[in-house]
């Protein structure tokens, strides 16, 4: 019982960052507020600051572990080096 309690945190904080994701972005594009707190966004997702940073420190080791497969310099003999 306890877990799926942790499971439905967990993916109700999920929905929280995404929606807050694509609010930051509209906030950073037009400049007119600043990027909420951590302490903001665990009282708007209901749930406690630690679970905030820990899930912001998951996702950012998921990016960061796919950054090299998406993103990359290409070589200076490349095609696409050329064509830039």
């Amino acid at each position: 019982m306890q877990h799926i309690q942790e499971d439905a945190r967990y993916h109700r904080l999920l929905g929280a960052i995404s929606t807050l994701h694509d609010e930051v972005q509209k906030a950073c594009i037009l400049q007119c507020i600043p990027v909420p707190a951590p302490e903001d966004v665990a009282q708007w997702a209901r749930v406690s600051v630690g679970s905030v940073i820990n899930c912001t420190h998951c996702i950012m080791i998921v990016v960061l572990d796919q950054h090299d497969q998406f993103i990359g310099v290409p070589a200076l003999d490349a095609e696409e080096a050329e064509a830039a």
